[in-house]
């Protein structure tokens, strides 16, 4: 079994569309002596989705690890720096929605001395 380290980031970005996707994809040796490929991708920013393809054999691995790559670069993604991940990288907190209006105090006042 292989040590090497078979990983790649691409990002595809086109502002005009409002496109902003990443595409990872990576081998892994299993437990039980195969190999997987897994690929995870989605919006930048977040978690995206998941899939994990089971091969008996490395060369089968890296034979769709490459189809996979091929393709999306064939599509505009781009080559991105791998970096380690925080979990807290995308974390964006969300500002509050606040109501803003104008009231007219002299009706606010009158509604709430008149008797009932």
């Amino acid at each position: 079994m292989s040590t090497q380290q078979f990983q790649v980031h691409l990002v595809r970005v086109d502002r005009s569309r409002n496109m902003c996707r990443f595409y990872r994809v990576s081998i892994e040796p299993t437990l039980f002596g195969d190999y997987a490929v897994a690929r995870g991708w989605g919006r930048v920013g977040s978690h995206g989705r998941l899939r994990i393809d089971l091969f008996a054999e490395q060369s089968q691995a890296l034979q769709h690890f490459l189809d996979m790559v091929r393709q999306k670069r064939g599509r505009g993604y781009k080559t991105r720096p791998l970096r380690s991940v925080d979990p807290l990288m995308h974390y964006r907190p969300r500002a509050a929605k606040l109501r803003m209006f104008q009231t007219d105090e002299s009706s606010c006042l009158a509604s709430c001395s008149s008797p009932e």
